[in-house]
């Protein structure tokens, strides 16, 4: 991201040619930060990106411009690509952590259960393209990491909480989610 001569942010990405830095043209969201890019194939960057506003989205490069999907977000997303290179993204709506594909058919995965504030959600695609997702969460003894994963019909609830330190009160935060080549998530947080 970076400030225009008008003091507006925009996202920008550039591609090394082997010798040579090429510039694309920005994603063109006026107030657009944070980004996180992944490759989504030969020459194609796909591109995670907030603004201050609530507001999300992803941009994929055609080629010869931005295609952009937007999504409303509070308190966080993360973005994964499956087998197919199909964005998916974790995000906070309100109480409430989403899933959902963010391309042309833009489907939504069953909400997931989440505590009373959930925040900074990310998430991992694992071999079987099922979508693990771990997030910030509190309940009445603190702050906790939850983990939950898609079984392809539902959000497989069972892998608890997690927190280092025994004492209530605790806050657990900023979860990073990975996937092991059994499928097993790793949480660091």
């Amino acid at each position: 991201a970076e400030l225009g001569t008008n003091d507006v942010s925009d996202v920008y990405v550039a591609r090394w040619t082997g010798s040579s830095w090429t510039q694309l043209p920005s994603i063109g969201v006026i107030g657009a930060s944070s980004p996180v890019v992944v490759a989504g194939g030969v020459a194609t960057p796909i591109v995670d990106w907030s603004v201050t506003i609530g507001m999300s989205g992803v941009s994929s490069w055609t080629g010869s411009a931005w295609s952009t999907t937007n999504y409303p977000v509070t308190y966080g997303s993360s973005m994964a690509l499956t087998k197919a290179q199909r964005p998916v993204v974790a995000f906070v709506d309100g109480t409430s952590i989403r899933v959902r594909y963010v391309d042309a058919n833009a489907e939504e995965y069953a909400t997931i259960t989440s505590g009373n504030s959930p925040r900074n959600p990310r998430i991992a695609i694992d071999s079987h393209d099922r979508a693990i997702v771990a997030w910030s969460d509190s309940d009445t003894s603190g702050r906790n990491i939850t983990v939950q994963r898609w079984t392809g019909t539902e959000w497989d609830r069972g892998f608890g909480a997690l927190s280092a330190l025994a004492a209530t009160g605790t806050d657990a935060n900023g979860p990073s989610v990975a996937v092991d080549a059994a499928d097993l998530p790793i949480i660091a947080w």
